[in-house]
C-alpha cells in the first residue's frame, strides 16, 4: 500500500513530499505533477477532516526534541525497527527513525522509519522508570499517550510521562522511560516543525 507522508524538518520547512510504500518501507521522490496534485489533495483532506476526524489520507511526522537536552527522540541502533527497540534521544540528524506521527483518536506516536508505535516495556509495565520501546501498533492502552498543555507526554494507561532515564539525562543514547509527571525540563518535548 502507498501513502502520502509530509516530513518537516527541524526549522519548520516541509522536506520534499514523498510517496511511501508501506510494503518494503522505500520512500521515493514525488514527480511535480505528483506534488501539485498532492498539495490540491491536501487541502481537499484538511478541509474534509474537519467533518470527518477519520480521514488521515496525508499524515505530517515531526522530531519531537526533548527541551533540557535539546537531543530528538530516537531509535537505539541506528534507527533500529525491532519489535523491542528502545527509544532514546540522540542529537537531531534528521533521520527518518527521529520522525514521529501522533495519531488521532488512537492516541498511538508512530515512527516514519518503521511504521511502528511507542509503547512500554515489560509487557505494558507501567512503574516508574519503565522503558519506552518499540513494538507493532496494535491499539493496546501502552500505545496510547496524549500531549499536555505542559509540552508533555502523557502515557494514558500508566498515568505517567515520557522522559529521560538517569534522572534526566542528557547524553547521545540516554533511554527515553516514563515517570511520575513533574514538569521538569527532562519531560518537556517540543515538536520541530
Amino acid at each position: 500500500m502507498t501513502r502520502r507522508v509530509m516530513v518537516r524538518n527541524l526549522f519548520g520547512e516541509s522536506r520534499s513530499p514523498r510517496w511511501y510504500d508501506s510494503q518494503d518501507g522505500r520512500f521515493s521522490p514525488m514527480h511535480k505533477k505528483s506534488w501539485a496534485a498532492f498539495a490540491t489533495g491536501a487541502l481537499a483532506v484538511a478541509t474534509l477532516a474537519v467533518g470527518s476526524p477519520s480521514a488521515n489520507a496525508v499524515d505530517v511526522y515531526s522530531s519531537l526534541v526533548n527541551y533540557k537536552s535539546g537531543r530528538c527522540l530516537s531509535l537505539e541502533g541506528g534507527g533500529g525497527t525491532a519489535n523491542g527497540t528502545n527509544a532514546i534521544i540522540w542529537s537531531c540528524n534528521g533521520g527518518y527513525e527521529q520522525y514521529w506521527f501522533h495519531a488521532t483518536p488512537s492516541g498511538e506516536i508512530r515512527n516514519l522509519k518503521s511504521g511502528k508505535c511507542l509503547s512500554l516495556a515489560s509487557g505494558g509495565g507501567t512503574a516508574n522508570g519503565t522503558e519506552v520501546i518499540l513494538w507493532t501498533c496494535n491499539g493496546a492502552a501502552e500505545q496510547r499517550w496524549d500531549y499536555s498543555g505542559a509540552h508533555q507526554w502523557y502515557n494514558t494507561k500508566a498515568g505517567k510521562c515520557m522522559s529521560t532515564a538517569g534522572g534526566g539525562g542528557t547524553a547521545n543514547g540516554t533511554k527515553v522511560i516514563i515517570y511520575n509527571c513533574l514538569g521538569s525540563d527532562e519531560q518537556h518535548w517540543d515538536y520541530a516543525g
